[in-house]
């Protein structure tokens, strides 16, 4: 990947989770989720974070879902490369 951005997210939301005690509990480890490496002749050649919208419709108990795939970074704006 050419940015540090997910994991730094990871690290702030851990550290945020624990100053406000939020699950009474410390915390072992924060993941985002959701990520999608892309292979092309049998080698690793990318990574493609995922993330969905959740729709709910007047009158439908069960909300839809679409799955967006992000090839840049939502946080910095670069490009996903191999990741290193």
């Amino acid at each position: 990947m050419s940015c540090n951005c997910i994991k730094e997210k990871e690290q702030w939301a851990k550290e945020k989770i624990e100053v406000e005690n939020i699950f009474n509990k410390p915390v072992e480890s924060v993941k985002l989720k959701h990520r999608s490496y892309t292979i092309e002749n049998n080698q690793l050649t990318g990574l493609v974070l995922r993330g969905v919208l959740e729709i709910e419709l007047e009158g439908q108990k069960k909300p839809k879902t679409i799955d967006m795939r992000f090839w840049y970074c939502p946080f910095c704006g670069k490009k996903y490369e191999e990741d290193e």
